[in-house]
């Protein structure tokens, strides 16, 4: 269930927060790491969101693609690019996702 999809969906639009605030969500995450060598490492990265597993539609998802430098034991520059999507209009443009 989501009691603080506040932060996911504009205050604008509190018909559909109130929606979702009893709806269940799923959610899924991956993420494939290569090691070039013991300093650099490709990785693509892929986030998936629906708020509500009865509209699929609705679904936010995110590809991303960067690499990581092992500059020392304790310091990592990460680097990605990201391009997001997001199936519900009313949420594109919004500073909500």
């Amino acid at each position: 269930m989501n009691p603080g999809i506040s932060t996911f969906v504009p205050s604008s639009d509190a018909a559909y927060q109130n929606a979702l605030t009893t709806s269940p969500s799923a959610g899924y995450l991956v993420q494939v790491k290569w090691d070039i060598n013991p300093r650099w490492t490709l990785f693509y990265k892929f986030d998936y969101l629906t708020l509500d597993t009865n509209f699929p539609a609705d679904a936010y998802s995110r590809h991303g693609v960067g690499v990581e430098l092992f500059l020392s034991s304790n310091l990592i520059l990460n680097t990605r690019v990201e391009r997001a999507f997001v199936g519900r209009p009313e949420l594109v443009g919004t500073n909500a996702l």
